[in-house]
């Protein structure tokens, strides 16, 4: 049986575009194929979280010793403003110390892959 060359021609158009397909879910990841799958590494976002806690402490801690100071300029107390402005100073390089903006950053960076 001849095959008629417009018949022939769809089959092999129809072929050629399964394969294509083919060819590009296996690329995809929809489960087709051995796809690569990036996993995120939650571990960058629990440090991100940790530092953010030690930073909220902090922030607390920062809080309180401008309350002090306040307190301290109320009754005119020089060496309660010093003392408040330097705990206020040590905390902020504590808070800076942390890093984390970067830690953030990362878990950012790995959640975006």
């Amino acid at each position: 049986m001849t095959m008629h060359p417009d018949l022939k021609r769809a089959l092999v158009t129809g072929a050629a575009l399964a394969a294509a397909i083919l060819v590009f879910l296996m690329g995809t990841g929809t489960g087709y194929g051995t796809a690569t799958y990036l996993t995120p590494d939650p571990s960058s976002c629990l440090e991100a979280l940790d530092r953010a806690d030690q930073v909220m402490d902090l922030v607390d801690d920062r809080n309180q010793a401008i309350a002090d100071g306040i307190d301290a300029y109320e009754d005119l107390d020089a060496d309660g403003i010093d003392h408040a402005t330097h705990q206020i100073a040590d905390i902020d390089e504590q808070i800076g110390a942390l890093g984390y903006p970067d830690a953030r950053d990362e878990c950012r960076t790995e959640m975006d892959r």
